[in-house]
């Protein structure tokens, strides 16, 4: 008798196959109970390996022992039935503006650390560090870099704060005509002193002053008199808004800042 090839695996690859032949069993008995009464279900299942486990990079495979073959290490995988709200209570997947961890700048021995403590993406990074107070470093053997790990939480605490322009208005600061636009969200990084810029039509605009919910800006309101301005305003090195601007001589108002389908838009 020939003997086959031993190959080695990875325990999740064995077991998402095995899932899949389940479910690929209960979709069968789903459909037979459409014709005739259920007298069975498949509810657990366990099994017994004969194995020999390898270490290499990081990663444990396992080969299966052929038969009569003395040294292996025996392994039990018992699959008991779970309701789906169950697996929701532990497991969230990632949600679409979230950035799993394997997609950031971060190197593969970083990924993997951040992955041993149950960290997916950059919004599960900010809760931990943000919100539970933890201090990364002093969890794991490998160190992240501060002003890496600094990024990866400003750019997940800029999609928790995404800015929002509510209103803009043109007024009168000593003579000089201002932009005002107001919102939320605006500035929520008050240290990087390089920010905001803005620009009109092109060309950069004076900030009078920026803060969370309100930017003033130096425009000379004439040049709107007569076709709308694009005006982009750069909050930080993750978030730009985009205005188009116009008005007329006799009003104090922007008149298309509240219409999201004439360019008013946040882009983090």
């Amino acid at each position: 008798m020939a003997t086959r090839e031993n190959q080695s695996w990875h325990l999740n690859s064995f077991v998402d196959a095995l899932i899949y032949e389940l479910d690929r069993a209960q979709d069968t008995l789903s459909v037979k109970g459409a014709n005739r009464k259920l007298t069975y279900m498949v509810k657990d299942l366990a099994i017994d390996l004969q194995l020999f486990p390898e270490y290499h990079d990081g990663h444990i495979q396992f080969t299966t022992a052929q038969p009569g073959e003395r040294g292996a290490s025996k392994m039990t995988l018992q699959l008991g039935s779970i309701r789906e709200h169950q697996i929701q209570e532990v497991t969230k997947p990632i949600s679409q503006d979230d950035i799993a961890i394997e997609a950031t700048d971060l190197p593969e021995t970083a990924h993997k650390t951040l992955k041993k403590l149950g960290i997916r993406s950059t919004e599960d990074l900010r809760r931990a560090v943000d919100d539970q107070g933890i201090d990364l470093n002093a969890h794991t053997e490998e160190k992240i870099e501060r002003h890496t790990l600094d990024e990866l939480l400003n750019q997940a605490r800029r999609r928790q704060n995404q800015p929002v322009v509510s209103k803009a208005k043109f007024t009168k600061i000593y003579n000089e005509n201002v932009l005002i636009l107001e919102g939320k969200n605006l500035m929520i990084f008050p240290s990087e002193g390089e920010f905001p810029v803005a620009v009109l039509d092109g060309k950069r605009v004076p900030v009078i002053a920026a803060g969370e919910n309100k930017i003033d800006l130096k425009i000379n309101r004439a040049q709107l008199e007569n076709k709308p301005g694009k005006l982009e305003v750069a909050l930080d090195h993750y978030a730009v808004i985009n205005l188009t601007l116009k008005t007329n001589l006799n009003s104090k108002s922007a008149l298309e800042e509240h219409d999201p389908k004439n360019g008013s838009q946040a882009s983090p």
